[in-house]
């Protein structure tokens, strides 16, 4: 499975890698305009503190109910609370994507150098984060696993029973989607050995 992932990551980058190689001056100023536009939209949204974490309560809530059903008015409290002391870092991210962005910009003189600026992002994106986005995203994370455990914890016998059957169909799933690519491979090859 995990192959699998590589290579569609692989062609993505490819792919990415090509896009930018064709495109011009005018095409890279209108992607500037529209990415600083979003990105203000971004900053507005993470600075509306009540919504966005009424949003991620929400995603939380659902998350978690995917796996193990109904969560219990305890379950929803111990997500508020997480969310009152320990937020995504919305506003760190925003402002990393401008850091991104900038390095980005950078290397614009050429297109082999933004060529290699986005290879090397979609290899490892994490290497470009802003040191203060890493230290924030590492928080959060450390938070969140915090949050999960405490959560996990506090299951009932029907959510363990929801969460074990839940865990086994999505890796099924997961199989399912790792043996297309094999399955549309062979069906290539047989086609072609037939049509010899």
């Amino acid at each position: 499975f995990r192959s699998d992932i590589e290579t569609i990551n692989s062609h993505f980058t490819n792919t990415a890698v090509d896009f930018i190689a064709t495109t011009n001056d005018q095409q890279l100023d209108h992607f500037a305009k529209y990415f600083h536009k979003k990105n203000q939209e971004d900053l507005a949204k993470a600075e509306n503190t009540a919504k966005f974490r009424s949003e991620y309560k929400d995603k939380y809530t659902e998350w978690f109910e995917m796996f193990v059903g109904r969560l219990t008015k305890e379950q929803k409290a111990m997500v508020a609370e997480h969310l009152e002391t320990t937020p995504f870092p919305l506003i760190e991210k925003v402002k990393n994507k401008e850091f991104v962005f900038a390095k980005f910009t950078q290397e614009k003189s050429s297109s082999e150098q933004m060529k290699n600026f986005v290879r090397r992002y979609y290899e490892n994106p994490e290497q470009y984060d802003s040191p203060d986005y890493r230290k924030a995203f590492a928080s959060y994370q450390k938070d969140l696993q915090k949050l999960v455990s405490q959560v996990l914890a506090s299951l009932s016998a029907d959510q363990v029973n929801a969460l074990k059957n839940n865990l086994t169909e999505k890796t099924q799933q997961l199989e399912r989607i790792a043996d297309k690519p094999r399955e549309v491979a062979a069906d290539r090859k047989s086609t072609r050995l037939n049509s010899s």
